[in-house]
């Protein structure tokens, strides 16, 4: 069955109220118009220059929230909401947002409460109205639905989305004529709505009208060539009408466009199992059981192709795999009793088969969990296609720059520590200055300094050729704390790690307090720790690849905490020296991270925030942080904060875990 995709609209006939800066009037008009170009992080960063100049000013939140809500954050979009609607309480629109946002989140109950107050302040707003059908959809409300669809039509009979929905509904009560007059309708009023054909085409191979969904799923493709879901909805009419080369080219497709999607490579070995391909199905299964890990049927329809293979043994392996994922799978015992027949194991067959039909006796008495009673029941067949699944969920393929930058395939890692660094050609918005560094360039050096925690370009000859001149030119050079901190950064470059601690080791000798000879001491302690141990790649302690708590295997883990005790006695000692320098505890807390102490590590990015209350990537760090140690709630919110400052990444953790 087909998820419910809605996308909320945005309203650009929201009046721009006068304002008394023109620039004010200018950013508001510029966000709106990255809004109505999906830029949803460019926008955001519009909206918060006028927040900053004008915070009572409700529609710049409430722009602000439709972005938000756009890549994905839905607490961040509610936040903004309630905030605009606190500042001016009769605002309808911020209202229904709100309301959307609510349903989002799956708390249904209010959502129906704000699109009630918002039809309050604006009964004749038919947006509204298809909203809170949407809401009274999921909640499986068919009839109250419809009523509201159609009133949102009598009210404006000129929006695709109205009859897209009702179409929806008409869909899910099995009335799929009904449902093809109401996409029907939506491709008139949109001759370019690639989910109108894609919807209709749904709806026809119901109805068994094979060709006729071909032939809009066709056209559907070519106004979004990009939609996976496109190619595998047609891919299962091509399967259904035996044509199993055309759906193999589908499933190819969406693989292509999205190559971990589980549910096409499964599909795609039940159809190679169906035409005798039976190396080509094992992979395919092999790599649904790398993707998802639970998913019982790979390994049990694996086993069934292995079995025909007569490769007994590896078809055992599979079936107690399966068992293993949940032990109650009668119907597995009962092939592997068979399996064991075969390899001449009567005992263990006798075995298997007694547990199957004690299970089955079990389940048939108490009846208790309906959930699993096609794993009991053992009528049921398992090499079937699966229709749809969660793994389209709204990933289209393209790579994205903006926009919904959430969608992005990206590995999640911990925002890395940050340094001191030499004048160079590191993009300007990248360069981070304090007080302290100030300071530092007031004197008359070759270079001046900034901090950063991204890598720079560099190559060996032109390190080299600085390191050189130095050499060269040693008498002209006044020997200062400064002179050896830049030949630390510069033999860091090229990772002469003991030549670069040498230096910082000499500018401490000269100066017991200067604190950047010792942050970047223990940056560089930490860089070479984990240079010599490249070969476990253990850059950073929290890797979220697909499941929060998932950082490789317990027995890797231990072997990756190393000693870095050196390093955090010189972050403590810039500590001492200023309690204020807050990269100090944003570097600690990493280390802490990759020392285990999750705990300590939030305690100094709490701290570091509280110096700096916009620390985008301490934000960032300690909302994974939460995540990991499973306090999602706190965690997203910080995640959320990270966005809006302009942490891109955090919008890919929001929708994989905190959605």
């Amino acid at each position: 069955m087909h998820r419910l995709k809605f996308t909320i609209i945005l309203f650009l006939f929201i009046p721009v109220l006068c304002f008394s800066q023109l620039d004010i009037a200018h950013y508001i008009g510029v966000g709106r118009y990255e809004l109505f170009h999906e830029n949803y992080t460019k926008a955001i960063k519009r909206f918060n220059a006028v927040i900053k100049i004008k915070p009572d000013l409700f529609v710049a939140y409430f722009y602000r929230g439709i972005a938000k809500y756009n890549l994905g954050d839905f607490v961040g979009a509610d936040y903004d909401f309630n905030k605009s609607i606190k500042i001016n309480p009769y605002f309808s629109d911020a209202y229904h947002f709100r309301g959307v946002t609510q349903d989002r989140l799956h708390n249904f109950d209010l959502a129906l409460q704000n699109y009630e107050k918002a039809l309050n302040l604006d009964p004749t707003n038919p947006n509204v109205y298809i909203s809170r059908g949407v809401t009274k959809m999921i909640l499986k409300k068919y009839k109250d639905a419809i009523i509201d669809f159609d009133n949102s039509i009598k009210l404006k009979a000129t929006i695709p989305g109205a009859f897209i929905n009702r179409g929806i509904v008409k869909h899910y009560l099995k009335d799929y004529k009904g449902a093809i007059v109401d996409y029907t309708e939506a491709i008139s009023l949109n001759h370019f709505s690639s989910e109108a054909y894609g919807r209709r085409a749904f709806a026809k191979s119901e109805l068994k009208e094979y060709n006729a969904a071909i032939f809009d799923y066709d056209y559907a493709i070519k106004l979004d060539a990009h939609n996976s879901l496109l190619y595998f909805n047609r891919g299962i009419v091509y399967y259904k009408m035996k044509n199993f080369n055309k759906a193999i080219d589908d499933y190819n497709k969406v693989i292509e466009i999205d190559p971990d999607n589980a549910i096409t490579f499964y599909n795609r070995a039940i159809v190679e199992t169906e035409i005798g391909d039976y190396n080509k199905a094992i992979a395919d299964y092999d790599r649904v059981g790398e993707l998802k890990p639970e998913n019982i049927l790979s390994y049990y329809n694996k086993a069934g192709v292995k079995f025909e293979m007569k490769d007994y043994e590896g078809a055992i392996r599979d079936y107690s795999e399966a068992i293993k994922i949940f032990p109650d799978f009668a119907v597995a015992y009962l092939n592997r009793a068979s399996v064991k027949n075969k390899i001449n194991d009567f005992a263990g067959a006798i075995e298997d088969h007694n547990i199957a039909m004690k299970k089955i006796n079990e389940y048939k008495k108490s009846k208790k969990n309906s959930l699993f009673e096609s794993y009991i029941d053992t009528s049921s067949k398992y090499s079937k296609i699966v229709e749809f699944d969660d793994d389209f969920n709204s990933f289209s393929g393209k790579e994205v720059v903006d926009g919904k930058i959430q969608n992005k395939k990206i590995v999640i890692d911990l925002e890395p520590i940050f340094s001191i660094m030499y004048n160079d050609s590191l993009k300007e918005k990248n360069k981070y200055f304090n007080y302290q560094i100030q300071e530092l360039n007031k004197n008359d050096f070759l270079t001046s300094f900034f901090i950063s925690n991204k890598k720079k370009e560099v190559t060996v000859s032109s390190v080299h050729s600085k390191l050189d001149s130095i050499m060269r030119n040693e008498k002209t050079y006044t020997t200062s704390e400064i002179l050896y901190i830049y030949q630390g950064i510069l033999n860091g470059e090229i990772q002469n790690f003991n030549l670069s601690i040498n230096m910082y080791d000499k500018a401490i000798n000269i100066n017991r307090k200067f604190l950047f000879a010792y942050f970047n001491r223990a940056n560089i302690r930490t860089e070479m720790i984990e240079y010599i141990n490249t070969i476990d790649d253990y850059n950073k302690v929290i890797r979220i690849n697909g499941n929060v708590t998932s950082i490789n295997t317990k027995e890797k883990i231990e072997k990756k905490i190393y000693n870095y005790q050196d390093v955090l006695e010189d972050y403590n000692k810039v500590i001492d020296l200023d309690p204020e320098f807050y990269y100090a505890y944003f570097n600690r807390a990493n280390i802490l991270c990759k020392s285990k102490d999750f705990f300590g590590a939030v305690d100094d990015y709490t701290k570091a925030i509280e110096l700096e209350d916009d620390f985008k990537e301490a934000y960032f760090n300690r909302g994974l942080t939460l995540i990991y140690l499973k306090d999602t709630k706190k965690g997203c919110v910080d995640m959320s904060k990270a966005g809006e400052l302009g942490v891109e990444n955090a919008y890919n953790v929001i929708k994989r875990y905190c959605n």
